[in-house]
C-alpha cells in the first residue's frame, strides 16, 4: 500500500460527557503529524480553560499526575482516582514505609506488588499525643497509578481504600476517632467525600482556602462558605456546595460522632461546562491511545511497501 494513500484517524475526545468526533485525513506521512501537532495543541488549549475554571483540589491532583491513576482505567489500579482531601504537605517515607506497604497490598490483593516510593499525611482526627495516623500513598514500580493506605506502620490497624466508605468506617471502629471540634469536623467531611468514587468522578467540597479557586465557584453559583455547627450528642452539622462530576450542589450534612456520614439534603444548583475528572483522564488516555495506534499503523503499512 503505498505512503501517500488517503487515511483515516478518528479521534474521540471526551469533554463533560459530550463525544466531539475528529475525523482526520491526510495524504501523507507529514500531514498526519501535522494534524496529530494540531490536535495536540487543541488538548492543551482545552487544558488552559479547564485551569482557569476548576477546582483548586482538582488541579492540584492534575499537577500530581504521576503519582496517580492517570491515563489508567481506574479499576487498573485501585478505585481511588485521586489522592483524598488531607491537610498539610506530603512526606516522603524510605524502605521501612515501603516494606510495610507491600506487605499490606500482599495481603488486601493476594498478589505481590512492587512499591516504588511512599509518602504521607498525618491525618488529625485519627492522631493522639501517642499515635500518628497517617494516609499513606503506595506508587508501584513502572506504573503511575497509586494506591492509598490509611494506617500506622508495623501496626496491623490498616485499611486500603477502595472508593468506598466501608475501609473508613472499618478504621474508625480499629482506632477510634475524635472528631471534637468544628475544624476537625470539617476536615473528616472533606477527607471521607473525596474517597468515595463512583461513576462520574469524586465528591469535593467546596471551600474559602486562600490557595484554591473555589470561592469563585461559590460565587457563582450563589453558595455559601463552610458553615459548621455543633448538635448535642448527635454530631456536627455542615452546610457546604459539593461538587460531583459536573454538577454543583448546595448541600447539609451530619457528620456523627462515630464518622457516619449523612447527607441531610442537597439542591442542584447548577452545572459546570465540562466535567473535569473525564476530561483530565480520558481525553488524555485516548490522545496516546490513538497516536500508539497510528504507530503501528503507520508501521504495517511502510512493511508492505
Amino acid at each position: 500500500m503505498n505512503a501517500t494513500n488517503v487515511k483515516a484517524t478518528l479521534l474521540i475526545l471526551i469533554t463533560g460527557g459530550t463525544l466531539l468526533v475528529n475525523v482526520v485525513r491526510y495524504n501523507s506521512t507529514n500531514d498526519r503529524l501535522d494534524k496529530l501537532r494540531e490536535i495536540k495543541r487543541e488538548i492543551a488549549e482545552q487544558n488552559r480553560e479547564i485551569v482557569d475554571h476548576c477546582l483548586p483540589n482538582c488541579f492540584k491532583t492534575y499537577e500530581e499526575k504521576p503519582r496517580n491513576n492517570y491515563g489508567h482505567p481506574v479499576a487498573a489500579i485501585s478505585a481511588v482516582p485521586f489522592a483524598p482531601v488531607v491537610e498539610g504537605a506530603w512526606v516522603d517515607k524510605g524502605k521501612i514505609w515501603k516494606d510495610w506497604s507491600e506487605t499490606v497490598l500482599l495481603n488486601h490483593l493476594g498478589k505481590s506488588v512492587a512499591i516504588e516510593s511512599v509518602r504521607t499525611k498525618s491525618i488529625p482526627f485519627y492522631s493522639t499525643a501517642n499515635r500518628n495516623v497517617v494516609l499513606a500513598e503506595a506508587l508501584p514500580t513502572g506504573s503511575s497509578g497509586a494506591y492509598y493506605i490509611i494506617g500506622v506502620t508495623g501496626k496491623d490497624a490498616h485499611v486500603v481504600l477502595d472508593g468506598k466508605g466501608t475501609p473508613i468506617h472499618k478504621m474508625n471502629d480499629l482506632l477510634g476517632i475524635s472528631i471534637d471540634s468544628a475544624k476537625k469536623a470539617e476536615s473528616y467531611l472533606k477527607f471521607f467525600v473525596s474517597a468515595i468514587s463512583i461513576s462520574n468522578g469524586i465528591f469535593v467540597i467546596l471551600d474559602l482556602s486562600p490557595d484554591d479557586l473555589s470561592q469563585q465557584t461559590l460565587k457563582e453559583f450563589g453558595l455559601k462558605p463552610v458553615f459548621v455547627y455543633a448538635e448535642k450528642e448527635i454530631g456536627w452539622w455542615i452546610d457546604a456546595g459539593m461538587i460531583y462530576g459536573n454538577n454543583i450542589y448546595d448541600s447539609s450534612f451530619l457528620v456523627q460522632q462515630d464518622g457516619k456520614v449523612e447527607i441531610v439534603s442537597d439542591s442542584l444548583k447548577g452545572k459546570l461546562s465540562f466535567n473535569y475528572w473525564v476530561v483530565m483522564d480520558e481525553s488524555r488516555r485516548l490522545y496516546k491511545k490513538a497516536i500508539t495506534q497510528n504507530s503501528k499503523t503507520e508501521k504495517k503499512q511502510g512493511d508492505s511497501d
